[in-house]
Order: C-alpha cells, then structure tokens, then sequence
C-alpha cells in the first residue's frame, strides 16, 4: 500500500466531503432506496426501542423526511425497497451457545413490527 493511501485512510475518519447529490445523474431504472427497519419498534410512540431514537427522529425531522422521500422517489420512478429486520419467535436462539436480547423486541406478529400508519400509504 502507498505511503499516500495509507495517509489518506488514517485520516478519512477525520475527513468531510461535500456532494451534492444534483451533481449526478440517476437512472430511475437502476436505483433503489433502501428504507431498513422502519417499525413501530423504533418510530412510534409505544415502540419498546422509541425512547432510543426519539431524540435524533425528531432533531432530524425524520418521519416527515422518510415519507417525502418516498413520495419523491416513487414519483420520479426510482424504486423503495423496504428491509425488515428478523421478526423474532419462541425459540429463536435455542441451542446457542451466546444468545444476546431480552427476546421482546421485533416480536413476529405484533404490532412492535409493522410499519407506521403514517407510511401505510407508501409501503408495499
């Protein structure tokens, strides 16, 4: 590795580069928004892990942001993908030897893992 690189990947955690994503060009057809764990879980009140994130949800106006940029992309044709992260059951970590969790988050089939009213409209 070069004495250049090698510099330049010590410092890039201290490194800010400014884009802006009008400097390029997206193909609708070969782009994706990845929207991951969007639960109640997460961004509802009642959700177990809501008191976590509530401070930086709302400092970053994030539930407004989300769906506009969902209504955005879908507009200009780009894909929304939503990921899920596992549901959890009875007996998910049976038989291992480290098991991390309470086990009551994520519960399958609660209301803790469906989206959002407010995003009821743009999941699909």
């Amino acid at each position: 590795m070069s004495k250049r690189l090698s510099l330049f990947l010590l410092l890039s955690p201290f490194l800010s580069l400014e884009v802006n994503a009008q400097d390029y060009d997206y193909d609708p057809s070969r782009t994706a928004i990845l929207l991951v764990d969007p639960y109640n879980e997460f961004l509802s009140e009642g959700g177990l892990l809501y008191d976590l994130s509530k401070e930086t949800l709302e400092a970053n106006n994030a539930i407004e942001n989300m769906k506009n940029l969902v209504t955005e992309a879908r507009a200009a044709g780009v894909k929304v993908i939503y990921v899920p992260h596992h549901h959890s059951e009875e007996g998910d970590t049976a038989g291992w030897k480290i098991a991390r969790g309470s086990g009551r988050v994520f519960r399958a089939g609660t209301w803790a893992v469906e989206y959002p009213p407010r995003f009821a409209n743009t999941a699909r």
